[in-house]
């Protein structure tokens, strides 16, 4: 296996001293340590970054609900409307029932008076 070392002349592992050797551990450590470094502040600006998607989707959520309380209370709302129309008709055609039953009645007992 080789290195490149001092600034571009390729050696054999073999040839260095147990110190170089040490030299190149250690910095091979670092190089290590550094891009970890880096990988573990991508993953936190990840992690932040989905945090604030997450609230973005709670509030959205939130929103959602809000629309869907207020539609089902304008629902209820013309539901009771509709049921208010309804007995009014009804009422309505009750007293159209009555009317002609009373005008049956007296043309009835108009007919037999005479």
């Amino acid at each position: 296996m080789t290195i490149n070392a001092n600034g571009g002349d390729v050696v054999s592992i073999e040839e260095l001293t147990p110190e170089q050797k040490l030299q190149v551990i250690k910095m091979i450590e670092e190089k290590t340590d550094r891009s970890e470094n880096r990988v573990l502040a991508a993953i936190a600006d990840l992690k932040s970054e989905i945090s604030a998607v997450n609230r973005k989707i709670d509030g959205i959520r939130s929103e959602l609900k809000s629309e869907i309380s207020a539609v089902n209370r304008k629902v209820d709302g013309l539901a009771a409307g509709i049921t208010d129309v309804d007995v009014s008709v009804s009422n309505r055609m009750n007293v159209h029932t009555l009317i002609v039953a009373a005008l049956t009645v007296a043309v009835v007992f108009s007919v037999l008076s005479q």
